[in-house]
């Protein structure tokens, strides 16, 4: 009897490939059901159209333009409609989970936690509402988590790899370009390239490589930016200065903010928009978070780096975490909305708290573990499946509406 012949495996690529389509075609399914912007949507969309008129002096100075310029491509290929805000927004979405895959398998050295919490990828209320929405934060978080996974690729690498470097700064500077938080967020990227940098040859050439990809390539990727508007240097000047007083502007309490410590059990859900339709429908989206799904990630982080206190590489992804709520605890307008940055970091770690669980027990409790997870997507699963109507903004009756409408803090005015 001849030997069973092995199936060819997959390629890892086109797996990655397979899962970023299905994600993408999850978030961009139905965008249009919103056919208005709503949301801080309105504010980007009506600075993407000044742009595209080339319109100066443009809306929205406070941050800076890639993210506006990136709608405009949207804009462009799919016109003026839900699709062209959205469609960026979407994509950056799927490629932001097809990271944090990468970036759970760079970590955990497990396939199996990496595909288990790519899966969880899709049963995230908040962030799938904001990868339907055609805001700044998507494009953001696609740049960040991009600058993570090469600059934690250079970190580990046998030699000083310079591409993973340059990488690391170009979406550094991607990111700069798009909001001014990273700019927050860079010394964790910038110890990760020293540190290697200082474990390689010591020489004048490395000092000038680390210059040169961390410090000039992202400031003239932020300038680039600009100067595709028609900004010049002096120009870009002053509106980085206007950019880093912008949190001025955000210190006063607004009746939908919360504090930082709600968003960990998602203590004030946010109507984001609402308006009565023909028959006394509603139509409605709801900003809220997976209980479940949040909570099991903050305890699963929190043991993952308790047990890897001395990993560098799991404290440069806990800091990308602990330095966006370090950066919020003191101010008293702040929104559920900006967990959208923090949750992915957070299903990082939740990979490798899991990847350590099974590590420890997996010989003894496998079988008690595996019912465990399975438990816990089922629940994560069900909470978001109950909050769908709400997130894809479906005309619903007045009683659902209701059902659900005391947990939204601070109804806004109805849409027209």
């Amino acid at each position: 009897m001849s030997p069973r012949k092995k199936r060819p495996a997959v390629p890892p690529a086109l797996l990655l490939a397979l899962l970023g389509l299905g994600y993408f075609l999850y978030f961009f399914h139905q965008v249009g059901l919103a056919e208005q912007p709503y949301w801080d949507e309105r504010i980007y969309v009506n600075a993407a159209r000044a742009y595209q008129d080339l319109a100066k002096p443009y809306p929205n100075p406070e941050h800076p333009p890639l993210g506006k310029q990136i709608l405009v491509l949207g804009m462009g290929l799919w016109g003026d409609q839900p699709q062209g805000w959205r469609f960026f927004s979407a994509l950056a979405g799927a490629l932001s989970g097809v990271l944090v895959v990468l970036l759970t398998r760079e970590l955990t050295g497990r396939k199996g936690v990496a595909a288990f919490v790519g899966a969880l990828w899709f049963l995230d209320p908040l962030l799938y509402l904001h990868f339907r929405l055609g805001m700044l934060d998507p494009p953001l978080l696609l740049f960040l988590l991009a600058a993570t996974y090469a600059a934690l690729r250079f970190w580990k690498g046998p030699k000083i790899s310079l591409s993973w470097l340059y990488l690391t700064g170009l979406f550094l500077g991607l990111a700069l370009a798009t909001k001014m938080l990273a700019l927050v967020l860079a010394p964790v990227f910038w110890a990760l390239a020293a540190d290697r940098l200082r474990r390689g040859e010591k020489n004048w050439k490395s000092f000038l490589h680390g210059i040169c990809a961390g410090l000039l390539l992202p400031v003239a990727v932020y300038y680039g930016s600009h100067a595709l508007l028609g900004y010049s240097p002096a120009e870009t000047w002053r509106l980085w200065l206007y950019n880093l007083d912008f949190h001025q502007y955000h210190r006063g309490a607004a009746n939908m903010s919360s504090r930082w410590y709600e968003w960990l059990y998602v203590g004030q859900p946010l109507w984001y928009f609402w308006k009565q339709l023909e028959g006394g429908q509603i139509q409605a989206v709801l900003g809220t978070g997976n209980l479940v799904l949040w909570i099991g990630a903050e305890l699963l982080a929190l043991y993952a780096v308790l047990r890897r206190r001395r990993s560098p590489e799991v404290w440069a992804v806990a800091a990308l975490v602990l330095i966006q709520f370090a950066l919020y605890a003191f101010k008293p307008n702040t929104f559920l909305q900006y967990m959208v940055l923090v949750l992915p970091f957070l299903y990082i770690l939740m990979g490798v708290g899991i990847a350590d669980l099974f590590e420890r027990f997996e010989a003894r409790y496998r079988r008690i573990l595996l019912i465990d997870f399975a438990c816990f997507f089922l629940g994560s699963f069900l909470v978001f499946w109950n909050y769908l109507p709400y997130l894809q903004g479906r005309p619903m009756s007045r009683q659902a509406f209701e059902a659900v409408g005391a947990m939204g803090k601070a109804l806004p005015p109805e849409q027209p």
